[in-house]
């Protein structure tokens, strides 16, 4: 037992050097890639940088080990977190949990567009990468020629309004946040969200948050600051981040959005009262035949005069009294003319009399 010890202890010494060279290999291709996803110029060469950095991290993904590291990451503030973690899962019936393969997609492009998969620098929302505030942060700060940057924010100033959402009117309630940046950008100073030293107006920054169930000051400042982050970044680098604010404990997106489904739903809500109205109005316009009111005559069947409605004689009595013919209009039988026989009764009648 004692001689394969050595051999153990070597074959874990190779495991860890080969994961040593796999991380290094990552780490260069990303290097290599991340130029192409921060310049302003974005022509063919660097999409072909792309194709070969996508098409290699993807191969690379397919080891055990590298899954075993970045599904022990997801949904943790020391990784990166998803609207779609156990305790979300375990909520709703219909709602699963993300695969490895949905999550190596999101992990490569946070890792070609310079995020970390530690730190809760991004949120995996409807099965899609989001830049988180701790992400955007780091990339201000450790910029080329970006020093002293600061920010500051007002406190939420709530609000109540009504929205129109599939022809129902919803009252929605939000929160307002003003936001101000300053920082140098290679010895000059940069303002965002209040006057610069010349007293030029800048973006005036004031934020409408969303409020949600359980959502406190400091969830809203955190959106706000957010957004702020993705204006810096425009102003840095010339390119948008996905406005996505980051992810709150018990928000659940389930699905892509997909706004053409939206409208389409939207206009069956609205289409299909009216033609349930169009459908309905002729049987509405259809009058039906009035009843007609009810007649007592005395009856000289009942003691003491009583009175019987017609419908009753009509129903309890073979002979009709001259009353009843009277209230109702109808002609007595004793009364009625006798059916004429035709003319060529009387001779078939007499001939087959004869026989």
């Amino acid at each position: 037992m004692t001689e394969n010890l050595p051999a153990k202890r070597e074959t874990a010494q190779q495991s860890v050097a080969k994961m040593t060279d796999v991380i290094m290999e990552i780490d260069s291709i990303v290097e290599e890639c991340l130029p192409a996803t921060t310049s302003k110029e974005q022509g063919f060469k660097e999409a072909l940088v792309l194709a070969h950095g996508v098409r290699q991290l993807r191969d690379i993904f397919k080891d055990k080990n590298i899954e075993q590291i970045v599904m022990a990451m997801k949904d943790t503030p020391l990784g990166f977190m998803t609207d779609r973690s156990p305790a979300a899962v375990a909520k709703k019936q219909d709602l699963r949990a993300y695969t490895y393969n949905e999550i190596k997609e999101c992990a490569i492009e946070a890792l070609l567009k310079g995020y970390r998969l530690t730190g809760n620098e991004f949120n995996i929302i409807a099965n899609r990468f989001y830049a988180a505030k701790n992400g955007k942060h780091r990339k201000i700060t450790e910029a080329e020629g970006i020093s002293n940057f600061q920010i500051t924010t007002t406190s939420p100033a709530y609000e109540t309004e009504i929205r129109t959402q599939y022809g129902k009117p919803q009252t929605v309630q939000f929160a307002k946040v003003q936001c101000y940046a300053s920082w140098k950008q290679n010895g000059q100073q940069c303002y965002l969200g209040r006057k610069g030293e010349s007293g030029t107006p800048e973006d005036t920054l004031i934020f409408k948050i969303k409020v949600n169930n359980m959502m406190g000051d400091d969830a809203i400042v955190g959106k706000a600051l957010s957004k702020l982050f993705s204006r810096v970044l425009l102003r840095l680098f010339g390119r948008l981040e996905p406005e996505a604010t980051d992810f709150v404990e018990g928000d659940i997106i389930e699905g892509e959005p997909n706004p053409e489904a939206e409208a389409i739903e939207a206009l069956k809500s609205v289409i299909k009262p009216k033609r349930e109205e169009e459908t309905e109005s002729p049987q509405k316009e259809e009058k039906e035949p009035e009843k007609s009111a009810r007649v007592f005559i005395v009856c000289p069947k009942l003691k003491s005069g009583g009175r019987r409605s017609t419908e009753v004689c009509e129903k309890k009595c073979p002979e009709k009294c001259p009353d009843y013919y009277e209230a109702t209009g109808e002609t007595p039988p004793s009364m009625k003319e006798p059916k004429k026989e035709e003319p060529g009764n009387e001779e078939n009648k007499t001939k087959f009399d004869m026989f």
